[in-house]
């Protein structure tokens, strides 16, 4: 009953999407902060916005299958270096079918919050972006690239 989520973490992983369907595995995770790291690109929020998380993404769908993307922060959190709303885009704007919460997302006291509270926020700020039109999309993109390497 397990299913096998590769993780996508290296450039040359992108290559090995295509054979995915015929291992039956039906679903990837795109790991940002190993990609960023190999590109030599300061931080993971510049690989979200790159064309090569572009490209895996684009062959991920155009092979049928579910992926996701790095991992999300609280809607609508602006206690980050980078407005959480911009990396919600990215999820839209690829077509991300799942996500890892960020670290950031248990900054808050356990106490202080109800965790299913914040995963419906999640899907209500996930579903507005998917709402938008594409060039909106493609706004948040280049912002989120501005922001991202002014944030460091």
């Amino acid at each position: 009953r397990a299913q096998i989520v590769p993780l996508v973490e290296r450039q040359a992983a992108e290559s090995t999407i295509s054979a995915m369907p015929a291992l039956g595995i039906t679903e990837f995770h795109v790991g940002l902060n190993d990609l960023a790291l190999e590109l030599g690109l300061s931080d993971r929020l510049s690989v979200l916005a790159s064309g090569l998380v572009d490209r895996i993404c684009a062959k991920g769908r155009d092979n049928g299958l579910r992926f996701g993307v790095g991992g999300l922060a609280r809607a609508m959190d602006t206690q980050l270096p980078v407005h959480s709303d911009l990396v919600y885009a990215q999820h839209a704007r690829l077509g991300s079918t799942g996500a890892l919460l960020a670290r950031s997302f248990f900054k808050k006291a356990a106490s202080s919050h109800v965790l299913s509270d914040d995963i419906k926020a999640m899907r209500v700020r996930l579903k507005y972006w998917q709402s938008v039109p594409t060039h909106q999309l493609e706004q948040a993109r280049i912002e989120l690239s501005r922001k991202s390497t002014h944030a460091n």
